[in-house]
């Protein structure tokens, strides 16, 4: 029976300690041809992160041992943190932010230096068997860490390669499907990267090494971010420079939109490793992209630009990963908390992998968000999500108005 009572006098069932029963934070998915990874941030282990499989079969374990925690500081939001290939995962540990190489049924063996560097954004290379890397260098006398792009031995046999260096920072190495091409994202003081980064390709030897180089897209005042190689050795990334991340192709010397639209196809790049599309196939692309505050996927036609949304539950989607005809994503809306999700692209079937959360609320105690615009000054528009009180148990007087909390982010974005 409904209880009369004013705003903010409503008694909920929603506790902090009910929300953080058997909590965890899910993130980086990572396909290792029909075997998933992810990681998972444990509140009750001190936010130690973990990186966990599950096997085709079906069989979860956890790759990392209870004294790891797999997560890099490099620009201190970290990210991008481990790689996996053939069953073999290399991860960088928290504590002396050395990077180790776990083989299947062995431990943890560090393949670098015990020194005050730091790795992100890892890259394996099958055919010269070693991972690019971000390095973070706080070794040298200089007044900041000194970025580079450099290539690791994948056992830890030989030093580091210095594959690119001379800007400020570096991040999101790709490397062509024939292992020819190499592209990477720089960009300088004062700049971050959602003011300008600098697209950059360049062409490796048979050692890799980058013999020539040459900026393809970007500038100080174009935000480029995620650039990938589609299976047919295309190189496609996302730029803001139509006032919207959107999706583009680089072709010889210029490139061309894929999909214009109103509409992100990215988030700020705070962190490494962020994954907003992969390829289905030569033909096809899945994505993630954000329209009045809400995620959406979809799938695009390579060759029309033809944009099919694909009908979720969810609003807020992330870390979108391709395997066969599978992809998994990172999901949540405003009554289900994130959730890891393998959805079959052909038949719709969603596989929830892991929850984050496991106590159970029912949905009828959650206000479901509106979004809704607003007028700012110099013409432009604000965007918000209005959040009506909910509880049904409870209602308030006749004509009483609610109080209206504000929540904003400073920015910088």
């Amino acid at each position: 029976m409904t209880q009369e009572a004013p705003y903010g006098a409503w008694a909920s069932p929603i506790s902090i300690d009910l929300l953080l029963q058997g909590g965890v934070d899910l993130g980086l998915p990572r396909w290792d041809g029909a075997d998933l990874y992810w990681t998972e941030a444990r509140p009750l282990e001190a936010g130690r992160q973990v990186i966990v499989r599950r096997s085709a079969e079906g069989v979860t374990s956890e790759v990392t041992p209870p004294s790891f925690n797999a997560r890099t500081r490099v620009h201190e939001y970290g990210g991008g943190h481990y790689a996996v290939s053939g069953g073999v995962v290399w991860s960088v540990n928290f504590d002396d932010q050395r990077l180790y190489r776990i083989d299947p049924g062995a431990g943890p063996r560090p393949i670098t230096p015990a020194a005050d560097i730091r790795h992100a954004d890892l890259l394996f290379d099958p055919r010269r068997n070693r991972i690019f890397a971000i390095r973070e260098d706080h070794t040298t006398s200089a007044s900041e860490a000194v970025n580079t792009l450099v290539a690791l031995d994948a056992a830890g046999k030989r030093d580091a390669l210095t594959v690119v260096f001379g800007d400020d920072f570096y991040s999101s190495p790709a490397l062509s499907p024939d292992g020819r091409r190499l592209a990477w994202l720089v960009w300088d003081h004062p700049n971050m990267p959602w003011d300008g980064t600098e697209l950059w390709l360049g062409e490796l030897d048979g050692q890799g090494v980058v013999r020539s180089s040459r900026r393809i897209a970007g500038g100080p005042s174009e935000s480029i971010v995620q650039p990938r190689w589609s299976p047919t050795g295309e190189l496609y990334f996302i730029s803001d420079r139509s006032q919207w991340w959107n999706l583009y192709r680089a072709r010889g010397e210029g490139d061309e939109p894929v999909c214009p639209r109103t509409a992100e196809f990215a988030t700020p790049q705070w962190g490494f490793g962020m994954s907003h599309y992969d390829f289905l196939g030569a033909d096809e692309l899945v994505c993630i992209y954000w329209h009045a505050g809400s995620s959406k996927l979809a799938r695009i036609d390579l060759h029309t630009g033809k944009l099919s949304p694909v009908d979720l539950f969810y609003a807020e989607l992330g870390n979108v990963q391709v395997s066969g005809r599978k992809a998994a994503m990172t999901a949540a809306s405003p009554t289900l908390s994130k959730r890891l999700l393998v959805l079959d692209l052909d038949t719709g079937a969603e596989d929830v992998v892991k929850a984050s959360a496991t106590a159970h609320i029912d949905p009828s105690y959650f206000s479901i968000p509106r979004a809704i615009e607003f007028p700012t000054e110099d013409g432009h528009t604000a965007y918000a999500f209005h959040y009506a009180p909910k509880n049904k148990d409870f209602a308030a007087p006749a004509g009483a108005m609610p109080p209206l909390i504000v929540l904003c982010h400073g920015g910088p974005t």
